[in-house]
């Protein structure tokens, strides 16, 4: 069974094989929670051939990472999350900042069910958000850790078509200095900053988690929980713009702030709580960052 990115699907658990965890990690196998769960990927161009992407060596036992080509050019975050406490389930959550063509399959080496999705290429990608991903790694033997509180996630929805803006202001900012809430990508050119909110009022700001010179990372909850994946590549040589790429593996509402600390001009993204948030996938962003 398969499903696109609008839904998840179990292939039916067999009895349990002998042994627990028995995930081996390599160069395209990403092992989570203690080694139970093994998580691969291919993807594609349109009308191109399948290829294995590469887990990014950064990672913890919750959340992973793949790459499609350049090692500092991350591509997909995927985490698998104990639920049990919540609703007796483990949870597959991802987010990728692309509009390729992509095949995920999250195994249980425990009772060999597999959870696949899948994005068509031309698709610019939405989260995964699958609360009821696998219901028997909840027996007996199940994960050991609750799931943080505060998290909930939406059953794949239908998918939400409409690309979300990015606005450009103007802001006076200097350059970029990183904290515990702000990225700095682009070899520090550009300065990044997240909020989430619940649908119930809550808000916080995301804690950043730095990655390569474009590539890097926020948690909202805990910090082996990642939440997003941003990125800030140069396209000048490509069409005189710097490229913005996001993807959150989350339902909750997002405020984005991005800001090119050379030219103060600033972008900014938000959705509200509720629908699977949508990968930005801008090669258009910040004209005029390519001017001497």
């Amino acid at each position: 069974m398969t499903a696109n990115v609008t839904g998840g699907s179990v292939d039916p658990e067999p009895e349990p094989p002998p042994g627990d965890g028995d995930c081996v990690a390599g160069e395209e196998t990403l092992c989570l929670q203690n080694g139970r769960f093994k998580v691969e990927v291919d993807w594609w161009t349109a009308g191109g051939e399948p290829s294995a992407a590469i887990v990014v060596p950064k990672g913890t036992d919750d959340s992973g990472l793949f790459r499609f080509f350049d090692p500092t050019n991350w591509e997909m975050l995927i985490k698998v999350l104990d639920g049990c406490g919540v609703n007796e389930h483990v949870w597959v959550y991802g987010a990728s900042t692309t509009d390729l063509g992509y095949a995920i399959r999250v195994r249980d080496t425990v009772t060999n069910a597999v959870a696949r999705y899948r994005n068509e290429a031309g698709e610019p990608a939405r989260a995964i958000t699958d609360n009821k991903a696998f219901s028997a790694a909840c027996g007996e033997g199940s994960l050991a850790e609750a799931l943080a509180d505060g998290e909930t996630g939406a059953r794949l929805p239908e998918p939400h078509r409409n690309r979300a803006p990015l606005v450009s202001a103007a802001s006076g900012s200097a350059n970029c200095t990183p904290s515990g809430t702000s990225l700095c990508l682009a070899d520090g050119r550009f300065e990044v900053t997240v909020d989430w909110s619940t649908a119930d009022g809550r808000r916080g700001s995301g804690g950043a988690v730095p990655g390569t010179s474009n590539s890097g990372l926020f948690y909202f909850f805990g910090e082996d929980n990642w939440e997003m994946l941003v990125k800030v590549l140069d396209g000048c040589g490509v069409n005189e713009h710097h490229w913005v790429y996001a993807a959150a593996a989350t339902d909750l509402g997002l405020d984005i702030a991005m800001t090119d600390t050379a030219t103060g001009a600033a972008s900014t993204y938000s959705k509200e709580p509720g629908a699977p948030a949508p990968a930005i996938t801008a090669n258009d962003a910040f004209a005029g960052s390519c001017r001497p």
